[in-house]
């Protein structure tokens, strides 16, 4: 796979091309093809995706961003993926609106092996990148499917439950407009058998107000220890990619089991989820329960 970056004079890309080394994605420099205009006419048939990296906002570098607007508006009129890499603060890009947008520093690795780890992963398996206003309420039709599974899956054997569950959430939030990836080492980065994440996700035209999130599922009846250990993992690995939410999704839990709430984590039922995914969109759902973790509501 090859990767086009653009990029402003001066910027710092060794961590970005770091990461995709190791994701054994080949590095093509926009300057290679010519920059501006001239990227129009060049030859692309080597290139997959494209990175664009946008100066910070501020007066002296707003020539710079002039130049990377117009070349991201080439490659995207060449209809090729596109991910934004806007360094923080975050804030609202509305000519860019439609294309995946991640807020960071460029320094950070963990946070641009996660975001471009996702991104690169999605394009290699031909997953469709959703429009704006994908966010939305799960039909009755299709919930009434997940809750006939979430009852097959109750009843199976139990070695064949964990992995069940774990489709079911993703196929649940697919249905509810995110965009879900089976986390793996590789996009992590770091070993993820000390917290374990079992996917990550986000939801399209959310990207700068809520972020991406990681999933962690436990299927069966939860206990109090499982439960506490499960969210404050989760909870660090959050604050250790700097994403914008945690979610634990468990099946039921047990009699003696009561609301943990580990910092930038949201708990919830399976059966609950599909309740309020029947009722509104998931980027209102987790944009509020950010705010709750947020602000220790």
């Amino acid at each position: 796979m090859g990767c086009l970056v653009v990029s402003y004079y001066g910027a710092e890309l060794e961590a970005l091309y770091a990461v995709l080394r190791e994701l054994g994605v080949e590095v093509i420099d926009v300057a290679e093809r010519g920059g501006g205009v001239t990227l129009a006419q060049a030859g692309l048939d080597d290139v997959d995706v494209c990175i664009a990296v946008l100066p910070p906002e501020t007066v002296a570098d707003l020539m710079a961003a002039s130049t990377v607007y117009v070349e991201i508006g080439v490659i995207a009129a060449r209809g090729l993926p596109v991910l934004i890499v806007a360094p923080p603060p975050q804030r609202s890009l509305p000519a860019l609106s439609g294309l995946p947008v991640v807020s960071t520093s460029m320094a950070d690795v963990g946070v641009l092996r996660l975001h471009v780890g996702l991104f690169v992963q999605s394009v290699s398996e031909n997953v469709e990148w959703p429009t704006e206003g994908r966010p939305m309420i799960v039909p009755l039709g299709v919930a009434a499917e997940h809750r006939a599974r979430l009852r097959e899956i109750r009843g199976s054997p139990s070695a064949r439950r964990g992995d069940e569950f774990e489709r079911l959430v993703a196929d649940l939030l697919r249905d509810a407009g995110a965009h879900v990836q089976t986390v793996t080492d590789d996009v992590l980065g770091e070993a993820t058998a000390e917290v374990e994440v079992d996917m990550a996700a986000f939801v399209p035209g959310e990207e700068l107000r809520l972020g991406t999130f990681l999933i962690v599922v436990k299927r069966g009846e939860l206990d109090a220890a499982t439960s506490r250990v499960a969210q404050e993992q989760l909870s660090r690995r959050v604050r250790q990619v700097d994403v914008g939410l945690g979610v634990f999704v468990y099946d039921r839990a047990g009699p003696n089991v009561e609301e943990i709430r580990a910092p930038m984590v949201f708990s919830i039922s399976i059966d609950q989820l599909m309740d309020e995914l029947e009722q509104r969109p998931l980027n209102e759902l987790l944009v509020e329960a950010r705010n709750r973790a947020v602000h220790g509501m």
